[in-house]
């Protein structure tokens, strides 16, 4: 009886690893499978992160213009064409392929896509002339991005205050001609040597 006892303790023994065992491998195979769709998340994210911005390489924004009563789309194309006639004095033949408000505020910001980059670029090199206005115009930059641009802000003002030249380019820092990106705890680090900016 004894030895029945103890055969029938080995057998539940082996019974118990031999479910342990296959758990452990559905459990290893469901990870694997985890991992691989977290994978591909990430590459998903990353996609329609470039795509996002992408899509607001020929954006500008323009904060300041004031908004008529029921202004339709027409309309404030028509004020932003104005805009860049009268104050930035820029040619006519800036084209765009959408301007809107950004919300229904009185003041609401208008962003502008330009049909092409150059006629962004242009439109940001004459924005100097709005100085002491209370017209700004910037580029349209993504959360991610503009969130980026704020946290090295802090570190430009301290280059700046050191003596040192330093300009925010899209979501870097250069310094002295060395590119810095932004670290997850909130400190730069240089990424590359001289650069031509």
């Amino acid at each position: 009886m004894e030895s029945g006892i103890k055969q029938s303790l080995e057998n539940l023994d082996l019974n118990i690893e031999e479910k342990l065992k296959n758990l452990k491998d559905e459990m290893l195979a469901e990870y694997a499978t985890v991992q691989e769709k977290v994978r591909e998340l990430r590459e998903e994210v990353l996609d329609l992160r470039q795509e996002n911005e992408q899509l607001r390489r020929n954006n500008v924004l323009i904060h300041g213009l004031p908004k008529a009563d029921s202004e339709t789309a027409d309309e404030c194309e028509q004020t932003v064409q104005e805009f860049l006639i009268d104050k930035l004095e820029l040619p006519e033949t800036v084209q765009f392929d959408r301007v809107h408000r950004t919300n229904i505020k009185p003041n609401a910001p208008i962003i502008a896509r330009c049909v092409l980059y150059k006629d962004k670029v242009s439109i940001l090199k004459a924005r100097a002339k709005l100085k002491g206005s209370n017209i700004f115009v910037n580029e349209d930059f993504s959360l991610r991005v503009r969130e980026i641009r704020r946290k090295l802000l802090v570190h430009m003002k301290e280059a700046k205050a050191a003596g040192k030249r330093s300009i925010l380019v899209y979501d870097h820092l250069v310094i002295e001609g060395k590119i810095v990106v932004l670290v997850e705890d909130g400190s730069i680090r240089e990424v590359r040597g001289e650069t031509s900016d």
